[in-house]
């Protein structure tokens, strides 16, 4: 069974589809199928330094649920910023994902989760305009960025 994910901003008009990977651990694919039963709302943080990469937080959940951070990722399994290929959509746990939208990321840190899923060749044209336009908003216009990730089906 195939979910896909629609990844939309505010900033742009390009939207783009991923679809989530079958061979990461249940627990990390029901709490992103948990967290996602409503559309999933998040502010975006680009970093600027990182490259071709930045990060995005919802509003904390109601109640406690399992997050990563760089000393204990999402999943147990560490991942290199340095070593995401552009289409890859990190998950670190609750209502916070990442996004590499380009080639071009220059820190060799530890992810805070595993990638959750990827953009397909076709569209990875779309998704870096998408992060481009997320990167204006930020360094030159100072604008709030809002990425919303909403469940497409199974």
């Amino acid at each position: 069974m195939t979910h896909l994910i629609e990844i939309s901003t505010n900033q742009s008009r390009h939207s783009v589809t991923a679809a989530l990977r079958l061979d990461l651990p249940q627990d990390v694919i029901d709490t992103f199928l948990a967290a996602t039963e409503q559309p999933l709302r998040m502010a975006v943080d680009h970093t600027m330094s990182t490259g071709d990469y930045f990060l995005s937080r919802g509003r904390p959940p109601r109640h406690p649920v399992q997050a990563g951070s760089q000393a204990t990722p999402f999943g147990g399994v560490p991942v290199l910023l340095s070593r995401l290929k552009a289409g890859d959509v990190l998950y670190s746990g609750g209502n916070d994902m990442s996004f590499a939208y380009g080639p071009h990321i220059t820190e060799p840190l530890v992810a805070r989760g595993p990638v959750l899923a990827r953009v397909p060749v076709e569209q990875l044209d779309a998704f870096w305009t998408f992060g481009r336009d997320v990167w204006e908003a930020s360094y030159r216009k100072h604008e709030l960025s809002i990425i919303t990730v909403v469940r497409k089906g199974a």
